[in-house]
Formats: structure tokens, C-alpha cells, sequence
């Protein structure tokens, strides 16, 4: 049965190709009108701010300096505590563009 399908239908002919192809953008065109969601994270950029200006930068600072120690202590070199200073700077970058 496969086989005379197969001798049936010219899967070389670009009408069978172009009508396929129209075929899948009609499907993906129905389908995007059901991608819309709500922003389940909205309202949340104080709460990230006010955490970043508080406490929060401290304990990343203290929680990367201690991975630092850690792996110079394991691979003894001294370019690891380069990522303290390119954390900190970082982070007051993000901060600065926050608008914090």
C-alpha cells in the first residue's frame, strides 16, 4: 500500500510543497491567537530593587567572595578573585540601569 502511494504522489511537485507550506502557516496563524498570557511577574521589579539596595547585594558579595576563596584554594589562581570585582561591578551596572 505504501509503495503505491508513494508511485501516486510526486513529493518533487513545488504546488504539493507550496500547498503544504500554506497549509502549516494557516495552522501557526490559528494557533498564535491563543499564545497571549498575563505577566505572572508583574509588579515585581520593586521587590527585586528594594531586595538589590538592602541586604541582598551584600549577601552576593559575601557569597561570591566565598566561592572565590574556595576555588583559588582548589586550583591556586589568583585570576579567580578577578570575579569578586567583575560581580560588584556588575551588579552596580544592573542596578544603575534599574534605575536604583
Amino acid at each position: 500500500m505504501k509503495n503505491v502511494l508513494l508511485k501516486k504522489i510526486n513529493f518533487n511537485n513545488p504546488y504539493l510543497k507550496l500547498g503544504g507550506l500554506l497549509i502549516i502557516c494557516i495552522i501557526l496563524i490559528l494557533i498564535s491567537n491563543h499564545v497571549f498570557a498575563k505577566d505572572l511577574l508583574a509588579g515585581t521589579d520593586t521587590d527585586i530593587k528594594d531586595t538589590m539596595k538592602g541586604t541582598g547585594k551584600n549577601w552576593l558579595y559575601i557569597l561570591d567572595g566565598g566561592a572565590a576563596l574556595l576555588l583559588f584554594i582548589e586550583r591556586h589562581n589568583p585570576k579567580i578573585f578577578m570575579s569578586i570585582l567583575g560581580v560588584g561591578i556588575f551588579l552596580n551596572i544592573v542596578m544603575f540601569f534599574a534605575g536604583g
